[in-house]
């Protein structure tokens, strides 16, 4: 197949990797203005394009980069991961397959940004990975070619969803672009035909990390995982600095009343802090220092309190 991609992060790198290891022909890697989290990776994209032959169109919108497209009617299929804006009819009837997405949530129930992140937070037993073909104008909905899951529990983070996403896309990617090279009528299942009502979720900002105290256990734990790495922490401060939160967990007290966000205990490798209403705490076993500084320098007695 002759196969254009389009998009950005590190996974449309694997993607078109994967591709030619098939045997498949990458002819253009597009790709747009890059986000907080993908801020390197159109330098990757420039380098797979030319190490592979294929050319390179850094553009601001799909509409510039198509007008670059010398053998777009000769083009098979092209492949998208987290491209910048809804992609048209137009765009998408210039690849004779049409165009597929990788979309890290499971449709059609969670659709649009930051999936993983809120499947956490809503407490999913499962996070889904589907290929899809696009539909002109719309937001992750058309026919699933391919897909699978992910079980969630209490202990996984954001990041073993992404590396899980990342480490399944490519073979999903392709394997759906062959099942539609040898049947282009294949679905594998139709959204438009699910009862379950779609939930639209919206992207997340580094503010969404600030932690309440006030909140319970379940609920800070589950912020913490969601916030992570590569996003910028769940964070708290003590007096004017920030401190940022990488990992905790569920710490078993007998009975206390104190104020949440109280330093209740101090080791050499972790300290506890009350949440919820001051019955409760939970352990912090890494977390960082904005200015760089060792968090044992700031939170030194129980009198300590994060706010």
């Amino acid at each position: 197949m002759r196969i254009a991609l389009i998009g950005r992060t590190a996974t449309l790198v694997e993607i078109g990797e994967e591709a030619r290891r098939r045997g498949h022909t990458i002819e253009y890697v597009i790709t747009a203005k890059e986000s907080a989290e993908t801020v390197s990776d159109s330098k990757l994209l420039e380098h797979f394009a030319t190490t592979s032959g294929a050319e390179f169109i850094y553009a601001p919108n799909l509409d510039s980069a198509v007008g670059a497209l010398r053998v777009a009617d000769q083009l098979d299929i092209a492949l998208s991961v987290n491209y910048v804006s809804l992609i048209s009819d137009r765009h998408i009837n210039l690849f004779k397959l049409g165009i597929l997405n990788a979309h890290g949530g499971d449709l059609p129930r969670y659709r649009g940004n930051a999936c993983q992140a809120w499947a956490i937070l809503n407490g999913e037993s499962k996070i889904g990975l589907c290929i899809h073909k696009m539909i002109g104008g719309q937001l992750d909905s058309g026919d699933i070619i391919t897909r699978d899951y992910l079980p969630l529990d209490e202990e996984t983070y954001v990041s073993d969803a992404i590396g899980w996403i990342r480490n399944r896309a490519p073979t999903m990617m392709i394997d759906a672009a062959e099942l539609l090279s040898r049947d282009p009528q294949f679905v594998l299942a139709r959204q438009n035909e699910s009862s379950e009502l779609p939930l639209r979720t919206f992207p997340r900002i580094p503010e969404d990390g600030r932690i309440d105290w006030t909140q319970s256990d379940l609920q800070i734990l589950r912020l913490v995982r969601a916030s992570g790495l590569p996003y910028s922490g769940a964070f708290a401060t003590i007096g004017n600095l920030t401190i940022r939160i990488w990992r905790a967990s569920e710490s078993q007290v007998s009975q206390i009343n104190s104020v949440p966000g109280q330093v209740t205990r101090i080791e050499e490798n972790y300290f506890e802090v009350s949440v919820g209403d001051g019955t409760r705490v939970i352990k912090i076993t890494y977390c960082s220092m904005d200015d760089g500084s060792e968090w044992r320098n700031h939170i030194r007695s129980i009198r300590t309190r994060l706010s």
